[in-house]
This record gives C-alpha cells, structure tokens and sequence, in this order.
C-alpha cells in the first residue's frame, strides 16, 4: 500500500514538473508570423534593393513598406544611416497593429561613384529593438570632359 502511495505522489510530482516546462501554444497571426509576444514587430515588402545603373549626382529614393504584425503599437524612434548621402524619413506616430507604413530612403549620389551599398539602421520598441534595410546602386562616374 505504502508503494501505491509512493508511486502515486511521484506521477503527480512529475505530471506537475512537465506542464510546468511546457511553452504555451503559439498562436499565429494572419500573416503566419509567431504571435506569442506582445511585442510589436516589423514585417517588410523587402529589406533590400538594387538602383541598378545611375548617374554621379542622381538623388534617387525607394519607399520601404511595412506592417506592424505584432500586437501593441510600433514606435520608431529613430533611423539612422551609413552617411550623409542617404537620408531616411519616418513615421514619428505610432503604428497600430495590423497597420501599414513606409520608411522612404533618398541617396544622393553626388561625389559617389562605382559600386555603392548602404545600410539604413531603424531603432524601434520592436520584439528586435533594431532592425536594417540596406540598398545598392552602380554610380557612372560624370563626364567630366563636357564642354563649359
């Protein structure tokens, strides 16, 4: 009887032990992205792209879209890129979940030439806290033979 007893506390100890180490089920969102934080998070069209073949001095630009697949809002509180010749613009207002965005990069090609790649930084409250789009362009030296 004694063993009955003793066998019996050690399932329930164990039983107890297991569903203590289980993760809870993780639900996904529409988006099939892992639902299980709270936290907000950034789910890009791309992250990277290719200007192709431009012109030293050419200022070109892309719109980065996102949607915020977390459950809280998304706040960026900054973004920040490689040099000068890159400027990022950003929504300052929170960004509800479920809710679309854009993050626009503009480089300017001006005293570049050759094989240019960049990376743009985004700070954010974000289940990463950072998170990166970067591009690339082949900069055509200008011709610097043209008639004044």
């Amino acid at each position: 009887m004694k063993s009955i007893k003793t066998l019996i506390l050690v399932l329930f100890a164990g039983t107890i032990m297991l569903a203590c180490n289980q993760s809870p089920k993780q639900e996904t969102t529409k988006n099939g992205v892992p639902d299980s934080n709270i936290s907000p998070m950034f789910k890009f069209e791309e992250t990277s792209i290719d200007f192709g073949k431009i012109k030293e001095g050419d200022v070109v630009e892309h719109k980065f879209k996102f949607i915020n697949v977390g459950n809280t809002p998304l706040t960026i509180t900054n973004v920040q890129a490689q040099c000068g010749c890159t400027i990022p613009i950003w929504p300052k207002q929170p960004i509800a979940p479920g809710k679309e965005d854009i993050i626009l990069v503009k480089f300017d090609s001006k005293g570049k030439s050759g094989a240019q790649q960049k990376q743009i930084t985004i700070m954010s409250n974000s289940n990463n806290g950072q998170d990166y789009l970067s591009f690339k362009a082949e900069v055509e030296k200008a011709d610097s033979t043209a008639t004044k």
